[in-house]
């Protein structure tokens, strides 16, 4: 039977409610949490290389170095030479642009995976919250069960109750310690995986410091598609990309319809006799890059409508996770408006007293009233979860 559960889970209604906890503290608690993030670490130092590694590509080829050896009847000959190639001045002015570009949407792109995981650490401490509320309401549910067993076998030994009176209850109570010790080991996965992804062995430390999720408001429809335009930097990562892809298209046509060039300098000696001498050569874009323009184009409008459409799709989940944020919110007043002081156990236990209910009558409308404080507390979690993610970039705004 779910009698315990549903009593202890009334009678901490008023707890389970979500509370003021100082927004600074949490705050704090999170980028703590954050800090140390290994794959955030990796990320960083991912970028840092990958810049460098486009730094490196508007320069020019590595020098080329020739000579040759040959001999004869009259005698021999051999010549050395260097030459350098390189391509229109203003090919490496468009690609610096380009490569600019490019870095700034890695950036951004970095950015947009540090806020995911950000926003999984902030969910993480949230399941954390809302599992030691279960934990503290199954233990509070243990011992008002454990209070009951001991007066029904007072009420066993004067008469009063039935054998079969007394075994309900101790079955009852033995449930809530199992369920007891599966809420605790699910509290000790939770903290696990935060330490897992965090990086940190103070997990425990940290989080007991946080007793409720700061109280956050719901915004318009209006005032979340203004965060998404402003603040989601898949968004704006994908919005550079546009940027650096055109950038790199027009550095590709100007590479494509201009001329490369290679100078270079030569020393010959034959039969005695040395020269010094400079070598020049011009290579003609006439056939190697004629699909050049096409490509470029098709593959900045390609990534444009991606940008367009991942706006879209941002602004189409945000509307429907808003909605339904705001059904849970009214479904939470309305629990709450009902559940009131949270006297329910205590009326029940009066009606029994009072002979108006049977022992197991008194039993099944304690279960009901668990029951509809369990589903508050499961609602209340979801809705606080749901809103950190609706929230995440006001978060960003604001920090």
């Amino acid at each position: 039977m779910k009698k315990i559960k549903l009593l202890l889970l009334s009678l901490a209604a008023a707890s389970l409610t979500v509370s003021a906890q100082k927004e600074s503290d949490y705050n704090h608690i999170i980028s703590a949490l954050v800090a140390e993030c290994p794959e955030i670490k990796q990320l960083v130092a991912s970028e840092k290389a990958g810049l460098e590694s486009r730094a490196a590509e508007n320069v020019l080829e590595n020098p080329t170095v020739e000579g040759q050896h040959v001999w004869g009847r009259e005698g021999t000959k051999y010549d050395i030479g260097i030459s350098q190639e390189f391509a229109w001045p203003g090919v490496y002015r468009a690609r610096a642009k380009a490569i600019n570009a490019g870095m700034r949407a890695s950036e951004l792109l970095e950015q947009s995976l540090v806020a995911d995981k950000i926003l999984e650490i902030e969910q993480l401490v949230i399941d954390i919250v809302y599992q030691k509320k279960t934990v503290e309401i199954e233990t509070r549910i243990l011992e008002h069960m454990t209070a009951l067993e001991k007066g029904n076998i007072e009420g066993y030994n004067h008469g009063e109750l039935t054998l079969l009176d007394l075994k309900k209850v101790e079955i009852e109570r033995i449930a809530t310690s199992s369920a007891l010790r599966e809420a605790n080991r699910a509290l000790d996965g939770l903290y696990t995986a935060l330490e897992t992804v965090t990086g940190r062995h103070d997990c425990r430390t940290l989080v007991a410091a946080i007793s409720d999720i700061p109280q956050a408001s719901i915004l318009s429809e209006t005032d979340y598609e203004q965060l998404i335009d402003n603040y989601d930097p898949r968004l704006a990562w994908l919005r550079a990309q546009t940027d650096a892809i055109r950038l790199d298209g027009k550095a590709e046509v100007l590479a494509a319809r201009a001329p490369g060039f290679s100078l270079g300098y030569a020393f010959v000696s034959e039969l005695g006799d040395s020269f010094n001498g400079l070598s020049a050569s011009i290579s003609l874009p006439v056939y190697s890059r004629r699909h050049t323009v096409a490509g470029a184009k098709a593959k900045a409008l390609s990534v444009e409508i991606e940008a367009e459409t991942a706006r879209m799709t941002a602004i189409a989940n945000m509307r429907s996770l808003r909605a339904s944020v705001t059904s849970m919110q009214t479904e939470l007043n309305d629990y709450n408006t009902v559940f009131g002081d949270d006297d329910y156990a205590h009326l029940l236990t009066i009606a029994r007293q009072g002979g108006e209910l049977t022992n197991l009558q008194y039993l099944q409308e304690l279960n009901f009233f668990l029951d509809a404080a369990r589903s508050r507390l499961t609602l209340e979690h979801e809705f606080v979860r749901s809103l950190a993610a609706l929230n995440r970039f006001r978060a960003i705004s604001e920090r």
